[in-house]
């Protein structure tokens, strides 16, 4: 039975939004801990996804690698993130575009040098955020 009542997409935004509450930047924990602020009950934050990893760890690890690849977040340091300079002035996201997107960038050619965004890539994460280019 399915206790935790988030998917990962549904996080895309409290991630995103603990992020900017501690100033930029934040450890697993930390941002799990604004996640809880969402008014999870103790049943949801112990939900067991497998092993000893809750489902709250589980499908937040998701969504920070969602919005990596979407260029909002980095990972400093062994579970420490912060938010890029995109990430900075994004708020929210629409969650179903950010899915079309990060399904797009995983079917980009391997000769692609890492690191580089299309103009097109970049105005639909222009899109993403509610800017105009």
């Amino acid at each position: 039975m399915d206790i935790f009542k988030y998917k990962y997409d549904e996080l895309f935004n409290p991630v995103l939004q603990a992020l900017h509450k501690l100033g930029g930047s934040g450890t697993n924990s930390e941002m799990e801990e604004q996640v809880i602020l969402l008014g999870l009950s103790n049943e949801e934050i112990e939900d067991i996804h497998r092993g000893n990893t809750t489902k709250l760890s589980y499908r937040s690890a998701w969504a920070r690698n969602y919005l990596k690849r979407l260029g909002l977040v980095e990972n400093s340091g062994r579970a420490v993130w912060a938010l890029t300079a995109e990430g900075l002035k994004t708020s929210s996201i629409d969650k179903e575009e950010a899915k079309k997107i990060v399904k797009n960038l995983s079917g980009v050619k391997k000769d692609k040098p890492k690191g580089t965004l299309e103009v097109e890539e970049s105005e639909e994460l222009n899109e993403l955020s509610g800017k105009k280019s």
